[in-house]
């Protein structure tokens, strides 16, 4: 025969538990902010340091951030430095997919090819860009490397490769790493001087773009590319 507490005890085990509750779905990773995408690669949560946010506000930095300077941020250390320089690269070495050719029709185009390649450089390059006739690029070729001040460059180191490369056109382009982008002296004399070579071969200089930190410049828009 079942006591009163037996039969109360057998209803209570008849009661169903409660469900967990569900976690509410992560957001897609692109709706995420700067800040929420650092954390996530660091593993850390957002805003652990000053120096962290604020490379949050302008990752454009982490371009020009070396391990030793990202190790002395606090909250970093030289695993997360390292983890954190390795993603730039990748995100570099995607937008510089070889097998990617452009078309160049204008000195932004040539910024947007140049921006993974040379505004953070610490010292010059100048680069030929080969195009076929639908202003295409067909093949890039560094033709020159220099230090902090330029790098020495002739018509010949240009057409050279230009011929090699069957262009129907070029453009020339080179980085400042002073940040600033206003063409030199040397910068326009020398491009005054490869207009007037392009012109005795047939292959027209489209455009000499000069690219920096702080934006670019176009010598054919200052009328500098013309062989007259």
């Amino acid at each position: 025969m079942g006591s009163p507490d037996g039969t109360r005890l057998a209803a209570d085990a008849k009661v169903k538990p409660r469900k967990a509750t569900a976690p509410p779905p992560e957001p897609p990773i692109c709706e995420l902010s700067d800040a929420q995408l650092l954390a996530t690669l660091l593993a850390t949560p957002s805003g652990t340091s000053p120096q962290l946010a604020e490379l949050a506000s302008d990752l454009s930095r982490l371009a020009f951030l070396d391990l030793e300077a990202l190790c002395r941020m606090p909250g970093l250390g030289a695993t997360r430095a390292r983890r954190l320089l390795a993603a730039v690269e990748l995100g570099r070495r995607a937008i510089m997919n070889p097998k990617h050719r452009p078309v160049l029709l204008s000195h932004h185009d040539v910024f947007a090819w140049a921006l993974p390649r040379l505004v953070h450089l610490e010292h010059e390059e100048l680069w030929l860009l080969s195009l076929d006739g639908r202003n295409q690029l067909k093949r890039a070729d560094r033709v020159a490397q220099g230090g902090l001040n330029g790098c020495a460059v002739t018509p010949r180191d240009v057409l050279r490769p230009a011929v090699r490369n069957a262009a129907t056109g070029l453009i020339v382009v080179h980085n400042h790493p002073s940040g600033d982008p206003t063409p030199s002296s040397d910068d326009l004399h020398m491009t005054t001087k490869l207009a007037i070579a392009c012109d005795l071969v047939g292959i027209p200089l489209i455009d000499h773009v000069v690219v920096a930190r702080d934006g670019v410049s176009s010598l054919a828009a200052l009328g500098v590319c013309d062989a007259a």
